[in-house]
């Protein structure tokens, strides 16, 4: 078992961060009902290519949010910052993020949450309703997997 020291330490437990990647803060907004879990990418971590492979350092970042599932029935999000290396033979590319795809603004356990509803019989629309989503994102979500193998 897991020992949980501060609000830091139960989100990282709960989404399954693991270094390089720490949870550095938990904003909570009660008028919006919603959380915001910031995700930073260790600075001094060599980086690979995600298209060779090839070492490189950290050229700068970008902003990523992520729709996560609910805590305790507030819209959660994962805030990245998702860094992007200088390859040179690719140019500027950026890294992989595990919990979801290169375009992709859902993690994989909302994406399976939803995918879970949709295959018990559910309509887009009701999975989406019951997600607190678009009725496009819940049918992207769906797109997506009836095309990934």
């Amino acid at each position: 078992m897991a020992s949980i020291k501060n609000v830091n330490d139960l989100y990282k437990e709960l989404i399954g961060i693991k270094a390089p990647w720490e949870v550095v803060a938990v904003r909570i907004d009660r008028e919006n009902k919603s959380i915001t879990v910031r995700i930073e990418h260790d600075p001094d971590k060599i980086l690979n290519c995600p298209v060779c492979g090839q070492s490189s350092k950290r050229h700068d970042h970008r902003v990523k949010t992520l729709r996560d599932l609910d805590s305790c029935h507030y819209e959660t999000f994962l805030e990245l910052n998702v860094p992007r290396v200088r390859c040179s033979t690719h140019g500027v590319k950026q890294i992989q993020v595990p919990f979801a795809g290169k375009f992709i603004r859902s993690t994989g356990r909302l994406d399976r949450t939803v995918i879970d509803k949709l295959e018990s019989g559910k309509s887009v629309s009701d999975a989406a309703k019951k997600s607190k989503m678009t009725w496009d994102i819940a049918n992207r979500i769906k797109q997506r997997a009836v095309e990934t193998p």
